[in-house]
């Protein structure tokens, strides 16, 4: 399973930033001060959510992925290198995307 995120353009629909990736990082997410904007964002204007986002990638810079790393999934599946540079991906997309975009969360 996984989690399936985007935001959706309001005037056309288009879909920015469209993400995925494994359950297994929500220790890593719930460090970082981020699970909520994740996962219970669905219907969120990324006005509201990307400033959380922003700041958990702030703290997880901060901290580096050697550190990180002590919230990998032990099953290779969810690892802290392959989380940052995805959360990374989606707060880029995020800041060029309309304020009034939706957050879409599934999975």
């Amino acid at each position: 399973m996984s989690l399936d995120i985007h935001a959706e353009c309001p005037t056309c629909g288009h879909r920015i930033g469209d993400q995925n990736i494994t359950h297994n990082l929500v220790p890593l997410w719930k460090h970082l001060g981020i699970y909520e904007a994740l996962y219970k964002s669905d219907g969120f204007c990324v006005e509201q959510v990307l400033p959380i986002l922003r700041e958990g990638l702030a703290k997880a810079k901060a901290e580096g992925v050697k550190a990180l790393s002590r919230f990998d999934s032990t099953n290779g599946w969810g690892l802290a290198e392959h989380a940052l540079p995805w959360l990374a991906k989606l707060v880029e997309a995020w800041a060029e995307a309309p304020v009034k975009a939706k957050v879409r969360v599934s999975g």
